[in-house]
């Protein structure tokens, strides 16, 4: 098996860091975000499907362990029930329970969770003042307005234009969770440190060194094969995705065994482990594996395939780097007859149906 390493994205990154300082403001603001969703998925906090879903409470708990030293230890109370309504067998018991006993979150009455119900500004702003190192005595007045100055003092809220009851999207925690990475706590150290964060000089956190050596894949993990053999560190260590939402190892190999194989990605320094599987739920990445049996190119040159047919399927697709579309040319290594593993960012029309592919990584046999 051969396959290549996905460094093209610390390219990606710096090329997004230099193209925003002149850009007009509707540029400047999209690549902006197109920044923090690496920034946060470098860093192993969240995965990023559709900008515009609401974020659940069970999911928010997910990403504020994500952001923490915490993160390796979720797993550890998969075992354990946490309330009656986040029973173990759910993928979020673990960060569920670590985020109330840390003060991050709480229950309501009655000792109830509410893990599906989505979460407000109020409760996200709670949680992020406490980790950073505030209490309700640094609030003595009025909890509520006291907590909305210090999140607006502090720049919390770049990028949210929110009201306090309003309930958050993956956009809105993008933006809230890269600007607490970079946000100092009330004892003065940066938040993000403790997981390996650096800031460039002018306090924007710097993606490069989060993936350069860092993030590692793809690999193609099959049901022959533990996912422990790729990864170096335990599983007890790990924090899991499988297409973009948080889950357990367990799930990740059940799912191995289910479908016969998943690609994974992995970064060290955050020991967290983003997976994706060929029949799961469309998010904004999707594996393609098999057997190669015709490529398409442009009528205008070879050097530019415009689709492949894989195991009977065609697929119409861009590729993303000058590497993969030599590779893909007649004169590159990826040939008729060969069993390829495609990763594709996915393009969506107005009725949310897929209507092509962008190959940003492969593996061929």
């Amino acid at each position: 098996m051969k396959r290549r390493w996905a460094k093209g994205i610390c390219l990606l990154l710096a090329f997004v860091c230099g193209i925003t300082l002149a850009a007009p403001t509707q540029a400047y603001a999209a690549a902006e975000l197109d920044y923090r969703k690496k920034v946060v998925s470098l860093a192993g906090i969240m995965t990023v499907n559709s900008l515009d879903e609401t974020v659940t409470r069970a999911e928010f708990a997910a990403f504020l362990v994500g952001s923490t030293t915490l993160r390796g230890n979720a797993s550890q109370f998969y075992s354990r029930d946490v309330f009656a309504d986040v029973p173990a067998a759910s993928p979020f018991s673990g960060y569920v329970r670590l985020a109330t006993e840390n003060g991050w979150m709480s229950a309501y009455l009655g000792g109830l969770f509410k893990p599906d119900q989505p979460i407000t500004l109020q409760e996200a702003i709670r949680a992020v003042l406490t980790m950073l190192e505030y209490s309700n005595a640094d609030f003595p007045n009025n909890q509520v307005d006291g907590r909305l100055a210090k999140y607006y003092y502090l720049e919390l809220d770049h990028g949210i234009s929110k009201n306090l009851t309003d309930t958050l999207t993956r956009q809105d925690c993008v933006n809230l969770f890269y600007n607490l990475l970079k946000t100092k706590t009330k004892s003065g150290k940066v938040f993000g440190e403790a997981i390996g964060i650096t800031l460039t000089s002018d306090g924007e956190v710097n993606p490069i060194e989060l993936a350069d050596f860092t993030l590692k894949g793809p690999e193609v993990v099959t049901k022959r094969r533990e996912l422990s053999e790729f990864i170096p560190f335990t599983a007890s260590e790990g924090n899991f995705f499988i297409n973009g939402r948080a889950t357990t190892y367990d799930i990740i190999r059940q799912t191995t065994y289910n479908e016969g194989f998943v690609v994974i990605y992995y970064n060290t320094a955050s020991k967290t482990v983003w997976a994706y599987s060929q029949n799961g739920d469309q998010t904004d990445r999707a594996v393609i594996r098999g057997e190669i049996q015709n490529i398409y190119y442009q009528s205008a040159t070879v050097m530019t395939p415009s689709g492949v047919t894989i195991d009977g399927y065609d697929y119409t697709f861009a590729l993303k780097s000058s590497e993969m579309q030599f590779a893909f040319s007649v004169f590159g290594d990826i040939k008729v007859g060969d069993v390829v593993t495609l990763i594709c960012e996915v393009t969506t029309n107005s009725d949310g149906d897929v209507s092509g592919y962008t190959v940003v990584d492969y593996i061929y046999e």
